[in-house]
């Protein structure tokens, strides 16, 4: 690996996948117990970090100045938050 490409990754970049691959871990074991009442929980960790990356991509992209992908990161990332929402409402009612 070259000086130039070890530069390019932040500490932060990295925190972040880790904290992707402990919502993956997260997600399959909810989704793979015994109890079918934990799928829920599995599918909303799952949207959570489709939500996460959308969000992460919008300002990545916008970053570059590529705004149509970034607003269907954006999109995606608000149809994410609007299905945690809406099972959240569910839930509690």
């Amino acid at each position: 690996m070259t000086q130039e490409a070890r530069t390019k990754i932040s500490p932060g970049i990295i925190a972040f996948y880790i904290v992707m691959v402990a919502l993956l871990l997260i997600a399959a074991k909810s989704l793979f117990d015994e109890h079918p009442g934990n799928d829920i929980s599995g599918w909303l960790v799952l949207i959570l970090i489709w939500t996460l990356k959308g969000a992460k991509d919008f300002f990545e992209y916008r970053k570059k100045g590529d705004m149509k992908t970034a607003i269907f990161n954006l999109l995606i990332a608000t149809a994410g938050i609007g299905l945690i929402l809406w099972q959240a409402i569910s839930f509690l009612s």
